[in-house]
């Protein structure tokens, strides 16, 4: 039988934080057509209240905002160019 290599690609900080960037502003889009809307959304029998999208809105776009301002300035607070 062959062995399958697997190869690793390695994210630099700049395109980790991007990526990152980019799924909290879908996260924050898809909150504010829930609210826009009015979707209901439940799990199970468990009805979710409208605040909770009010409150992953603005804490979404503050993650949006944090990452885009990392890529732009080029801070390593958050972002660290490590390799697992």
């Amino acid at each position: 039988m062959e062995h399958l290599s697997r190869e690793v690609i390695y994210m630099n900080r700049k395109s980790f934080c991007l990526t990152a960037g980019i799924i909290f502003i879908a996260i924050a889009l898809l909150h504010l057509l829930r609210i826009v809307n009015g979707w209901k959304v439940a799990i199970g029998p468990w009805a979710a209240p409208d605040w909770i999208s009010w409150v992953a809105q603005i804490v979404a776009n503050r993650f949006t905002l944090v990452r885009f301002s990392l890529v732009e300035h080029g801070i390593k607070l958050l972002c660290e160019d490590r390799r697992v």
